[in-house]
């Protein structure tokens, strides 16, 4: 290329490497604002799963405190307390617990 072709391009390219420059611009911008939007989502759900988490870390409480299972054992399966020096067989697996 002689100098009178470079000096003919050299403000189509100047002016190319500006619109480029721009559209640049306008893609970080873009993605910036996608990832704040998916940062907010994001957040919403860790939200939303530690209030679950928190409701189901409750039921089990509530399920599982002794009063309730022994509540439900007397009054469902009909089984009595244990009396003292009593023996308990469990015969799944051929254990004998003194009381």
């Amino acid at each position: 290329m002689s100098r009178k072709t470079v000096r003919e391009i050299r403000p189509f390219v100047s002016v190319f490497i500006i619109i480029l420059a721009l559209f640049s611009v306008v893609f970080v911008k873009m993605e910036v604002r996608r990832v704040g939007y998916s940062v907010l989502k994001q957040g919403r759900m860790y939200k939303r799963l530690t209030d679950k988490n928190r409701k189901l870390v409750t039921k089990y409480a509530r399920i599982t405190r002794s009063s309730r299972v022994n509540q439900l054992a007397m009054t469902k399966l009909t089984l009595t307390r244990a009396k003292r020096g009593q023996v308990i067989q469990m015969y799944g697996t051929k254990i004998a617990l003194r009381q």
